[in-house]
C-alpha cells in the first residue's frame, strides 16, 4: 500500500498536478506526503565558466526562495485537503540523483514529466532519470504545458 509518498515539486503547473494526484492517492490509502525540492547548484546549471561568487550567491538565493514558495504552496494544498504532509530541501548538482536518493525511505514517487528546472534544457528530464534509479515505484502523471 502506498502510504509515504515522496513527491518532487518545483512549483511548475505540471508539478502541482502531481502534488494534487499525490494528495488524492494519500486520502485514499490514509498516507502522508513529502514534498521535494532539490535546488542545484548554479555553476552547474548553466554551462559556462566559472560563475563570478557575488552571482553565484545571488542565484543561489534566488533559487532557494522558488524552493521555498514551491514547498509552501504544495504544504498549503496538502493542508486544506487534511492530509499530513511536510517539506524537504535538498542541495545537490543532479535533481534525478538527489530525488531517487531521498526515495528509498518511501513507498512510491508522484512526479510530473515535465517542471521547469533549467538543467532539464540541457540534459533531459529529471523524470527519465528517476525512472532510471529508483528503489522504488514510480508514478509519473504525464503534463502538456501549452
Amino acid at each position: 500500500m502506498y502510504r509515504r509518498i515522496l513527491v518532487p515539486t518545483d512549483g511548475s503547473p505540471c508539478a502541482q498536478k502531481a502534488v494534487a494526484e499525490a494528495i488524492r492517492l494519500a486520502r485514499a490509502t490514509g498516507g502522508e506526503v513529502t514534498f521535494l525540492h532539490v535546488v542545484e547548484n548554479p555553476s552547474t546549471l548553466i554551462p559556462a565558466p566559472a560563475l563570478p561568487e557575488n552571482l553565484n550567491y545571488e542565484l543561489a538565493k534566488n533559487l532557494e526562495h522558488l524552493a521555498d514558495e514551491a514547498l509552501e504552496a504544495a504544504l498549503k494544498e496538502a493542508r486544506a485537503a487534511e492530509v499530513p504532509a511536510r517539506g524537504l530541501l535538498r542541495r545537490g548538482d543532479d535533481v534525478a540523483y538527489e530525488i531517487a536518493e531521498v526515495a528509498g525511505e518511501y513507498d512510491v514517487v508522484v512526479m510530473a514529466t515535465h517542471g521547469r528546472g533549467l538543467r532539464r534544457l540541457f540534459l533531459g528530464s529529471a523524470t527519465q532519470g528517476v525512472l532510471a534509479r529508483s528503489p522504488v515505484p514510480v508514478l509519473v502523471i504525464r503534463c502538456q504545458v501549452e
